[in-house]
């Protein structure tokens, strides 16, 4: 799939692709829920060309497999540092620019933690 086709689908057939995704990794559950994705989906039209969150959630691609498998890794190193509820606004937007990054920063503290550093999320200053 390329991103082009997504602004041709019907929404039905996006939820279809979507719960393929949420049902292959259970715990995207926990920061996609229904009402989320409702709203990412009626992003129409031209929108959708720069939708790289509804892409890499719709499309079955080994890219989208392997960025959802080591974002769920990744968050389930860091699950008792508060990882899904501090992420979770993050992994949400939905234009590349901002949701590399945010990969970047889970990858990189799990990455530490790891390897049996002391990590803290989001420190208080």
């Amino acid at each position: 799939m390329r991103i082009f086709d997504l602004a041709r689908l019907k929404e039905k057939d996006l939820f279809n692709l979507i719960n393929k995704r949420l049902t292959a990794f259970p715990l995207l559950k926990e920061i996609y829920d229904e009402g989320f994705l409702s709203g990412l989906i009626r992003i129409r039209g031209r929108s959708n060309y720069d939708n790289y969150l509804l892409l890499l959630l719709a499309d079955d691609n080994e890219f989208a497999i392997a960025f959802w498998k080591e974002v769920i890794s990744d968050l389930l190193v860091l699950r008792h540092d508060s990882a899904f509820e501090k992420f979770k606004p993050k992994l949400r937007q939905w234009h590349e620019i901002n949701l590399e990054p945010t990969k970047t920063e889970l990858e990189l503290t799990a990455y530490y933690k790891r390897r049996g550093y002391k990590v803290e999320i989001e420190p208080k200053l």
